[in-house]
Order: structure tokens, then sequence, then C-alpha cells
């Protein structure tokens, strides 16, 4: 996820989540309708998955799924997931920013970084055959964290520096939607999308002791994902 990290006088870090407007008013008429949009719509979701679940007679025993998401160093990082299940699934991921390209571009060859993200959820696979195939929804929610450090200079005289530290760690909502392609041989292919909204837990600044990051971010990941049904 796209994380605004904070900004130093003479400088700016940005991780994570797009920018987004802090301004107070525009967040309040604007990131929280999209907040509580998905919240209801995920809640709604997982109780149609949950019931669908029991009613569903299972054409074959659950099994584990494994992928990894193939767009995921050009976007947040390294991403592996799993799911649990037939056609309705427990599903879980794991993303390691670190490893993304577009995130470690934006860091200071002298700073610190390091982050990531746990999806937790509930997915439905519309078909008659019990496995986790063709259109699919995922509601659920993510807790992602970032932490980053970077040498700076105060505006003191004389100057004297100092270590500025950035954590943020945002919960919310998300909601994964797509297709999948499942193979006889156990071999699948998804494609989709992934959209959510984090409020702000954490948001430490500790060089200038401020807030950092807006109290509510928007999330939007593409999702190609390769796996194997074991």
């Amino acid at each position: 996820m796209n994380v605004l990290a904070g900004e130093a006088p003479g400088h700016r870090a940005e991780v994570g989540f797009p920018k987004a407007s802090t301004n107070p008013g525009n967040l309040k008429m604007r990131s929280n309708p999209l907040f509580l949009s998905i919240l209801i719509i995920s809640s709604g979701l997982a109780a149609t998955c949950a019931r669908d679940a029991m009613a569903a007679s299972q054409v074959e025993p659950s099994r584990f799924d494994g992928y990894l998401n193939l767009l995921g160093p050009l976007e947040f990082g390294l991403s592996l997931g799993a799911e649990y299940g037939t056609n309705n699934t427990f599903s879980a991921r794991v993303t390691a920013s670190n490893t993304s390209v577009p995130i470690n571009s934006l860091m200071r060859s002298d700073g610190s970084f390091w982050g990531g993200g746990v999806f937790l959820g509930y997915g439905h696979y519309y078909n008659d055959e019990g496995v986790p195939k063709g259109f699919f929804l995922r509601p659920g929610l993510v807790a992602v964290y970032v932490h980053t450090s970077y040498p700076d200079t105060n505006q003191a005289i004389p100057p004297t520096s100092f270590q500025h530290t950035f954590d943020l760690l945002y919960v919310g909502p998300y909601l994964d939607i797509g297709y999948r392609w499942l193979w006889t041989n156990g071999v699948f292919l998804s494609l989709g999308g992934s959209i959510g909204a984090g409020m702000r837990v954490v948001g430490k600044d500790s060089g200038s002791r401020r807030d950092a990051g807006p109290p509510v971010l928007p999330y939007l990941e593409a999702l190609l994902e390769l796996g194997y049904r074991f």
C-alpha cells in the first residue's frame, strides 16, 4: 500500500499509499464516505459468502492454494497469498514493501525503510463445481505498517543534526475482484484488482513531533496471481 510518510523542512519522503489531501474538510467529505462504503460492501459480501458456504454441497474436499502476485514488485512489493476451501475460501496474503521498485526509488540513499501489509479475507468463486475458479469476490481487512528513518538538520543556529523517523500504521477494509482460470493440473492464473481504504491508527514523526500521514487513505492495486492448488 502506498503510505505518505510525512515531511520535514527541505525534505519529503513518500511511501505506500497514493497522495491524498490532508485538508480536514476534504477528508471528511471524500475519504470517510469511501471508507464506510467499502466497509459496508465488504461486510455484506462476507455474510453472503458465509451463508453460501453453509448451504452449498461440496463437490470436492477443501484444499490449500498458494499464489504469487506477479505485479507485486512493480506496485507495493512482493506479495504471497494462500487460500483454504472449495469455491468458498479463507484467504490471507502478505506484502513486503521493501521489494517494491517504485517505493525504493523514492527512498533517500542515506535512509532506511521497511514495512509491509497483512490481508485477511473470505472469498467466494461463482461456479457450481466447488472449486476456486471463475469470477470471484474476496472482501476482508488489511493492516499496513511502514517505518522510515533518515538523517536531517534543523533550523537552529548553529544547525544541529538529528535522525528523522516516521512510523505509520493503517487499518481498513478491502475488496479483491477478478476472474480465475484453473487447469486440471492444479495451476491457476487470476486477473483482477483490489480496492480499499485505510484509517490511520499510528502516525508518528519523531523529528517534528507532529502527526504524519492523512487520517484516511485509499488503496488500489492490480492483481495478476499465478498459483497452484495442492
